[in-house]
């Protein structure tokens, strides 16, 4: 996967369903991956999905699109 940018706004439209889950190994790791997005004015939000509520965090990349950071299910 690669994240890219252009200055050009995409011409797209994402649905509040379109998300991403990365699964991490801990607590400590998703603080400070929440923190780093503070810092560039990217806010948690409250998810469509119950689930996610209770089971992750959710914040909204620059394209719009949902990112689901959880804890690995396999740990």
């Amino acid at each position: 996967m690669e994240f890219t940018y252009s200055a050009d706004k995409a011409n797209y439209h994402p649905d509040r369903d379109d998300l991403i889950v990365f699964y991490l190994d801990s607590e400590e790791e998703i603080q400070t991956i929440i923190d780093r997005a503070k810092q560039a004015e990217i806010l948690p939000i409250t998810s469509q999905n119950p689930y996610w509520n209770e089971n992750g965090i959710e914040l909204t990349d620059p394209d719009g699109f949902g990112v689901i950071l959880t804890i690995s299910p396999l740990k």
